[in-house]
């Protein structure tokens, strides 16, 4: 999880150093009220700088609150408010202020930093995440990397480019983790006729 996460990181850094991105910095992305830029500023805040916060934080001795990503993902998703959501976006304009370079090289910095710490963490290491609430490090690892798939998605999608290539494996791991929290928020019985019915993705049961 660790690997791959970094290595898709890189990934996310590559994306954001494009410099059609840099062109196109206060242009509407295709998500609501923000643009290319504050686009850009969540993706890299949200999917790879706030784990060097959480780390560089005191540990929390537990208990775990959520035990996968999936329960972790689920229950943000029924408590944030529309004041969340702006805050949200809020934060992420705030970072597009720091301008193009500026994102990049904060990025670069943060990256740098993690990949000389992360793979020794220990394996039972806890953060405090979303609200103080307690995850295993490596459980809080794939929220990031969801974040940071389905937002280079968006990025791709608002500049009309081609998509970028994934790290080996993270698509997967992303996918397998949407399954799951629409198992839980929806539960088994509609997940199986979302997949396999109702003009779902996959090849239908004949």
């Amino acid at each position: 999880m660790r690997a791959t996460f970094l290595s898709n990181s890189h990934v996310v850094l590559n994306a954001i150093s494009d410099a059609r991105i840099a062109d196109a910095w206060n242009t509407p992305s295709t998500l609501e009220d923000q643009t290319i830029g504050s686009l850009v500023g969540h993706l890299a805040r949200g999917s790879v700088w706030v784990v060097n916060e959480y780390l560089n934080a005191s540990a929390p001795t537990g208990p775990v609150d959520y035990e996968s990503a999936s329960a972790y993902f689920a229950d943000v998703a029924n408590s944030l408010t529309a004041q969340d959501h702006e805050a949200i976006r809020n934060r992420g304009a705030e970072i597009a202020t720091m301008g193009h370079a500026g994102v990049i090289n904060e990025l670069t910095q943060r990256l740098n930093e993690l990949s000389g710490i992360l793979l020794n963490e220990p394996q039972e290491r806890l953060l405090s995440v979303f609200a103080g609430r307690v995850m295993r490090l490596d459980d809080y690892l794939l929220t990031r990397l969801v974040e940071q798939v389905v937002h280079l998605d968006d990025l791709a999608r608002s500049l009309a480019v081609d998509p970028w290539s994934y790290a080996s494996g993270a698509a997967a791991l992303v996918i397998e983790c949407g399954a799951d929290i629409g198992r839980i928020r929806s539960g088994e019985l509609a997940m199986v006729r979302t997949l396999f019915r109702d003009g779902g993705a996959c090849l239908p049961v004949l």
